[in-house]
């Protein structure tokens, strides 16, 4: 597991270094949760209109989004949950979940 997390003991002895995060050393895409399947349609609609508002700036395969960050990033699944109160679906959308090394000057 330190493999993986070489961080790991330190942040949880000491706490995470939010401000100052270490390089990230690979890339991590998840899978998207099994919901987002349940509505493929509500999907497209919603990531369109997130697009369309400006609220994202675009969708991304991984090669382009490698050239965007210049180097890796961490990014968070998307899904689908019921809406209380509703008989609808909303959207897991975490908009500000995607992690990237800080550019280097050069």
């Amino acid at each position: 597991m330190f493999y993986a997390f070489p961080n790991l003991l330190s942040d949880l002895t000491y706490g995470a270094p939010i401000s100052d995060p270490p390089i990230l050393a690979h890339t991590f895409i998840p899978n998207n949760l099994k919901s987002a399947e349940l509505d493929p349609a509500y999907m497209d609609e919603f990531l369109a209109s997130e697009v369309a508002t400006g609220c994202i700036d675009s969708l991304f395969m991984g090669a382009q989004a490698h050239d965007i960050f210049s180097g890796h990033f961490h990014t968070a699944p998307l899904g689908l949950v019921k809406n209380p109160g509703s008989t609808g679906l909303q959207m897991i959308f975490p908009k500000r979940t995607i992690l990237a090394n800080p550019p280097t000057a050069g």
